[in-house]
């Protein structure tokens, strides 16, 4: 399988991968977005900055949703 992504770094200086996404809009119209690709991920997070921006959108569960990996919690 090929990827086509960069090499990036981010706010910790840590360079990451990253690719480049689409993300449907609640308007139907579609956003390009920068993805860190995690190929052993079973499912795909956003930030809740992320999330504001798209506003409206519906949330479900808890205020703050700890996730963990490899790397610890995050």
């Amino acid at each position: 399988m090929r990827i086509d992504g960069a090499w990036f770094p981010g706010e910790d200086k840590t360079i990451r991968p990253i690719v480049t996404g689409l993300v449907r809009q609640p308007d139907g119209e579609w956003l390009e977005v920068s993805f860190l690709l995690d190929a052993g991920a079973d499912r795909t997070v956003f930030s809740a900055a992320f999330l504001r921006v798209r506003q409206p959108m519906k949330t479900i569960g808890a205020e703050q949703i700890l996730i963990a990996g490899v790397g610890g919690n995050g």
